[in-house]
């Protein structure tokens, strides 16, 4: 937060420095004016008005120099005889005159002096007044005073720019997370950028032995290096199991993989091509990851030759759909067993040596070796409330048109949930969309997004409930906590898009060793 904080410091700063100066409070104030000038309206206004001299004031309300007096061709200023801010018992006339005098007295200039009340005073002044219309008035601009501050458009003016830019200055501070945060993801961002990663060997394996991590939570995104990630540790993992020998834990598979993306199906073809048993373990489907992408994107790949299958190669980029299509040829042909929607939740190790991967089902498999290929886009948030079911939630959205005609809730306030919500309110799709966040307002949205949905608002595509968080949801409706009460709307389906846990948290509560990312 380092960040944030000197930009606070040094713009309420600027804020109060510029608030004291342009609301003339007396605190700015050199010292004390003289008892003439402080009997004026409009205390500093009288004299110093925004962009004109102090001497066009002067000028105003005493008269101007003869052009022809030798002042006024020096173009000295009034400020260059009458210093003001010298206390009240100060007068001006007298002050001029004692640092004048010295030089007048020296030359044939002191003719211009003449003696008034006891004090000389110069005759080469064209006398003025102040106008009778505006003696005792403040200046126009001073719309009223407020504890020592003049009230002024240009006040306000700086106020409200300077306020705006604050704000604005904090909210793109960059902001160094604490360590709950380390451990959420950004439910816009896929991939998710990661301050911390998992401490690995050339081999891809952690600090806690026979456990290895490969694909984008070992920092190889791409889709072929990703399985190429699989290939390498699964080749280390049986050569280290030949040369290890020894007894085989009693019902342990050689190779536990979970996560069946790019990186894990390499790993399971390749597991299943070196003669290793394995059991291959999804949270939800095969290729879930590239199912996930938002429809139409194009992914890129490049030519690899995978396992009993023969090369993968793609003519230039190929959109998810298409991908994914391949992908399922692949396990098929390859013949793969995957475990679907079995997500791991811990790892031990028992005492025969043998490591035990416990699932979010309760069962647990028994394995020599473990790889991780579990990404880093992590754990959809669930709500945590009454009747959250899988028939009755989801935490992502694949493909709008596949809704149609129902009464859905997109909870969230992120660009993903606004996405969601317009693409679900398409009018050719005649569904009835309501949008929860728990904020007043859509903050933490792209000026893009915030537009559409006010947009898509005044259209009547869809309906909008801020400060709204799901308490409940029942058969054909949910439950809404609102500040004016609980509120229940129909519903047949809930977009649960409120970000994710990223899997830092699940490898701390394992024992695997993370460093900061570019470190050792």
């Amino acid at each position: 937060m380092r960040a944030a904080t000197t930009i606070a410091a040094c713009g309420a700063a600027f804020l109060g420095a510029g608030a004291l100066l342009l609301g003339e409070h007396p605190a700015v104030a050199p010292g004390a004016v003289s008892k003439d000038h402080a009997t004026l309206a409009g205390a500093c206004r009288a004299c110093h008005e925004p962009f004109h001299s102090a001497h066009t004031s002067c000028t105003t309300c005493h008269g101007a120099l003869s052009p022809k007096n030798a002042h006024a061709k020096e173009a000295l200023l009034c400020a260059s005889c009458h210093e003001e801010h010298r206390g009240a018992q100060v007068a001006m006339t007298s002050g001029a005159t004692r640092d004048c005098l010295p030089c007048h007295t020296r030359h044939e200039a002191v003719d211009d002096l003449e003696m008034q009340a006891g004090e000389p005073r110069a005759r080469f002044h064209l006398r003025g007044e102040m106008r009778s219309d505006e003696a005792g008035k403040p200046p126009r601009d001073v719309l009223a005073r407020i504890g020592g501050f003049a009230v002024t458009p240009w006040l306000i003016g700086f106020l409200f720019l300077g306020s705006g830019g604050y704000v604005l200055a904090l909210r793109r501070a960059p902001r160094v997370a604490d360590d709950e945060d380390k451990d959420k993801a950004d439910p816009d961002a896929a991939p998710q950028r990661v301050s911390e990663v998992p401490a690995l060997s050339p081999a891809y394996e952690s600090s806690l032995p026979g456990l290895y991590i490969i694909g984008e939570l070992a920092g190889v995104p791409l889709i072929n290096r990703a399985m190429k990630s699989g290939f390498d540790a699964i080749d280390y993992i049986h050569n280290r199991l030949h040369l290890d020998g020894g007894a085989v834990p009693e019902g342990a598979v050689d190779v536990l993989i979970a996560g069946a993306g790019p990186a894990g199906l390499g790993a399971a073809t390749r597991a299943k091509s070196k003669g290793l048993s394995y059991v291959l373990v999804e949270k939800v489907t095969p290729a879930a990851t590239i199912a996930g992408y938002p429809r139409a994107k194009v992914v890129q790949s490049a030519p690899i030759d995978i396992p009993e299958y023969g090369t993968f190669f793609q003519e230039g980029d190929e959109t998810k759909e298409a991908l994914t299509r391949r992908w399922e040829d692949i396990i098929a042909r390859v013949d793969l067993s995957v475990n679907e929607r079995e997500e791991v939740v811990a790892v031990e190790r028992e005492a025969t040596g043998a490591l035990l991967t416990k699932v979010q089902s309760g069962k647990v498999y028994r394995s020599r070796t473990i790889v991780l290929a579990i990404g880093v886009r992590g754990t959809p948030r669930r709500l945590g409330v009454a009747g959250e079911a899988p028939e009755r939630v989801a935490y992502a959205l694949v493909d709008a048109q596949e809704f149609r005609e129902r009464k859905l809730l997109i909870a969230g306030g992120g660009n993903a949930a606004c996405e969601a919500a317009l693409a679900l309110s398409e009018p050719a799709l005649l569904n009835q969309v309501t949008l929860s966040h728990r904020g007043p307002v859509l903050k933490d949205v792209t000026a893009q997004n915030s537009q559409a949905i006010d947009a898509a608002l005044r259209e009547g595509r869809l309906a909008v409930e801020p400060d709204s968080a799901v308490q409940e949801i029942r058969a054909g409706g949910v439950v809404l906590k609102t500040p004016s009460g609980e509120k229940e709307i129909p519903n047949d389906l809930v977009f649960a898009m409120i970000g994710a846990e990223l899997p830092t948290k699940f490898l701390r509560a394992i024992g695997v060793k993370l460093v900061k990312k570019g470190g050792l």
